[in-house]
């Protein structure tokens, strides 16, 4: 069976881009944002350590919001977040030399973003402000529905993106995760395909 020349294209082209995030602007028109540029070079990662005598507990983010986060074939599959997962959270305890994984959070999953509305909100160029917001979702953990925002601030110092927690890296399963990412890429309008604000 030979498909037709067209169909076979919108599958090249559906599948060429799952890094597109998609919203509505101020005046109800479809917006959307390319992300490839600034996952580039793969996930970001965020790491907290914070003293907790008489241990230290290590916060640590990975984040990939065009790819699913890699799987670790070394590891438990309970000591990582599943296939599928775009952001992961992970607490561990260390004490004298020794790692306990305490909590393992899937904090944003493709299928579960995937079934949003709207994943975009555009925010108006100002100094020291995000130019879009992501919303991301996940399943339940510990009964609690998972949920995810991530800023993107222009930074043109930033030709590598880094991530950080908006605040302070501290987690509330009842309150979505907030990151911020700096880009020179998110700067100007400058990303590939996004819409003008």
């Amino acid at each position: 069976m030979h498909w037709p020349w067209f169909v076979v294209l919108l599958a090249l082209l559906v599948r060429a881009d799952p890094c597109i995030y998609t919203g509505k602007t101020a005046r109800g028109q479809d917006d959307k944002v390319d992300l490839a540029p600034v996952f580039a070079n793969g996930p970001l990662s965020i790491d907290s350590v914070v003293p907790t005598p008489p241990s230290r507990t290590r916060t640590q983010v990975q984040i990939d919001l065009c790819n699913p986060l890699p799987i670790d074939k070394a590891k438990n599959a309970e000591d990582q977040c599943p296939d599928g997962t775009l952001v992961c959270l992970s607490v561990t305890n260390e004490k004298h030399g020794e790692n306990r994984i305490e909590q393992v959070v899937p904090a944003a999953t493709k299928a579960e973003t995937s079934k949003l509305a709207e994943t975009l909100e555009r925010k108006p160029a100002r100094a020291n402000a995000p130019r879009f917001i992501i919303h991301l979702a996940a399943p339940s953990w510990g009964e609690i529905v998972q949920k995810t925002q991530v800023q993107f601030f222009c930074s043109p110092e930033h030709k590598v993106p880094i991530a950080r927690p908006s605040d302070h890296l501290s987690w509330d399963s009842k309150a979505p995760l907030a990151l911020d990412i700096l880009s020179s890429e998110v700067c100007h309008g400058r990303h590939p395909r996004a819409s003008d604000c």
